[in-house]
């Protein structure tokens, strides 16, 4: 009933002269992002932690019609609108990942459900997405090895180092210049954090700091699950006990000062 639009494309008789695609097939990689891991985690303020997180949504998960079946004078098939659901989620590595194929990387028709990829759908998350791959593609070049064999680790570092956003928090600029961002966004991959809320400012408590040691000494060790440190951080966040010093919690940690290779000088 409304035609084109007047003011838009006129030299093309007002048509645009590209479509705007917004769900297509996509692969089934090693993850597949689903509506899970963009919503709470049992027992956590955040989403899933994933090690390999390479892009963080920021959108809610959304579906507009997917067919031309409509009720009686209702011209959607359905509309799925999950605000309060919704929370921001990491995308892994593996989600770029085709099953079955070792040197092929896909950052745009990327492995998520359709509930998920209401939130995957957007332009800033193919922004991190592309970059990621390309960084992904550049180190396996480097290290003589596919994409699908790279150290996903290593690709975590190398972002985080130029401020890639990988974990979300409420209370951090990824492009602020204070020196201890890189080390917030990485630990955000290995379940250092319970919620969205760094609280980099705040004392650090005895409990957590023996949760911390205890996650550190796991991942040097190549032990660590991230969801359950994360639960075991929320769980120490809610007792009242005293802060530690710095060299109060340095003591708490593992002998070798060598973490995970390019580790991070600690600052809290």
């Amino acid at each position: 009933e409304w035609g084109l639009p007047k003011d838009e494309f006129a030299d093309n008789n007002h048509l645009p002269y590209e479509m705007y695609v917004r769900e297509a097939r996509r692969i089934v990689g090693r993850h597949v992002y689903s509506e899970h891991d963009n919503s709470l985690a049992p027992g956590l303020g955040r989403t899933p932690i994933h090690p390999d997180s390479i892009a963080i949504t920021d959108w809610y998960m959304d579906s507009h019609s997917c067919t031309t079946d409509s009720r009686p004078n209702f011209h959607y098939d359905g509309k799925l609108i999950l605000t309060e659901e919704s929370r921001p989620g990491q995308i892994p590595y593996r989600s770029l990942l085709p099953r079955g194929v070792d040197n092929l990387l896909v950052p745009a028709c990327l492995s998520a459900t359709h509930i998920a990829w209401g939130a995957v759908r957007l332009e800033p998350v193919w922004m991190q997405t592309g970059e990621a791959a390309g960084f992904a593609a550049a180190l396996a070049k480097q290290q003589k090895t596919t994409p699908a064999q790279l150290d996903s680790d290593l690709l975590v570092r190398t972002l985080v180092k130029r401020r890639q956003l990988v974990s979300f928090f409420n209370d951090i600029n990824v492009a602020g210049k204070e020196s201890w961002i890189p080390a917030v966004q990485y630990f955000g991959t290995k379940g250092f954090f319970a919620n969205y809320d760094a609280n980099m400012a705040a004392p650090l408590k005895l409990t957590i700091a023996k949760v911390w040691a205890d996650g550190f000494a796991k991942l040097r060790g190549g032990k660590l699950d991230p969801n359950a440190l994360a639960r075991a951080v929320a769980k120490a966040g809610r007792g009242d006990d005293a802060p530690v010093t710095a060299a109060e919690f340095a003591a708490m940690l593992p002998t070798s000062q060598t973490l995970p290779q390019g580790g991070f000088t600690r600052q809290r």
